[in-house]
């Protein structure tokens, strides 16, 4: 056997990495210039999808250079400062610079901060994932596991995103519904029943402006949801919560509704990542063996 085929898969350094995610988003300018204006939401999805994946990869280069032999600059700030050098712009962004002038609508602004920060916590996550070995969250796992085995549960791995709880009940609910809409059915309803959950909301106590922002907040942010969105949920469904965790006891939401179309079920998981705590889906076994040959069919989004 010779040297070469001995060797193992070539290695990039850092900056081979960026001089390839700059060939990318060159390859991305291009393609997306040729889809004109109308696709600009299109565009923007594929541009934060690129930019997500160049922050991991470097977050994840830079967690193995930071185990081999540490440096100075930390692995997440060289993430975020990757993304900032490949700013990519959109199709609108590309014609404004052909004419010498680069100038940013509010809307694309939004929608590029709303991108970096989203690309900034895939590149958080990624990192720690690189670092984490048998830690807390797996022990934390596998008890999580053995506590809903006793009730025929099954718990589904749902995106660690800020929306995981909204998406975790949208998994169970019958019909079109999705994360988006339960955030914005929580906002309504705590809006309307202001007297009943503005005391309790963090910063919002006897403020009624801090009120309508947090409002706005969870309906059209990735902020996380607890147990004030969870009250809320369970009145606005009219369906009874139970919130599984590991250590301590079964938290019920909604115990007036426990005949109404049957229970909703999350697990709280508070070794998840180190970002924050996280809700993963809590499904019956015939569901989620159901679910599991739909996704083997392909019938279902991974």
């Amino acid at each position: 056997m010779s040297d070469s085929e001995g060797e193992g898969p070539k290695v990039e350094t850092r900056g081979q990495i960026v001089q390839r995610h700059k060939k990318e988003v060159k390859a991305l300018k291009a393609q997306t210039a040729k889809m004109g204006k109308k696709k600009k939401d299109e565009i923007a999805a594929m541009e934060a999808e690129l930019q997500a994946k160049h922050a991991a990869e470097l977050a994840a280069h830079d967690a193995g250079g930071a185990a081999e032999g540490g440096a100075e600059e930390s692995s997440s700030e060289r993430a975020t400062q990757g993304i900032e050098n490949l700013n990519i712009g959109t199709a609108e962004d590309q014609e404004s610079a052909g004419t010498g002038e680069f100038k940013m609508s509010k809307a694309q602004k939004r929608r590029a901060a709303k991108q970096k920060a989203e690309a900034d916590r895939e590149a958080e996550i990624e990192l720690e994932k690189s670092q984490m070995g048998d830690s807390d969250r797996l022990l934390e796992e596998q008890a999580m596991k053995a506590l809903l085995s006793g009730s025929r549960l099954c718990m589904r791995d749902v995106k660690a995103d800020g929306h995981c709880m909204y998406r975790s009940l949208a998994m169970q609910l019958e019909g079109d519904s999705d994360y988006l809409k339960l955030r914005a059915l929580c906002a309504q309803h705590l809006s309307q029943h202001a007297d009943q959950f503005a005391a309790f909301a963090e910063g919002c106590e006897d403020d009624e402006e801090g009120f309508a922002k947090y409002c706005e907040k969870v309906e059209s942010s990735a902020m996380w949801g607890g147990q004030l969105e969870l009250q809320a949920l369970s009145a606005a469904l009219r369906r009874c919560i139970k919130v599984y965790s590991v250590g301590m006891p079964l938290i019920q939401f909604g115990d007036e509704f426990a005949g109404a179309g049957g229970p909703l079920h999350l697990a709280y998981l508070k070794h998840y990542f180190g970002l924050g705590e996280h809700y993963n889906a809590v499904l019956g076994a015939s569901e989620a063996e159901a679910e599991g040959d739909e996704q083997a069919g392909g019938g279902a989004e991974a």
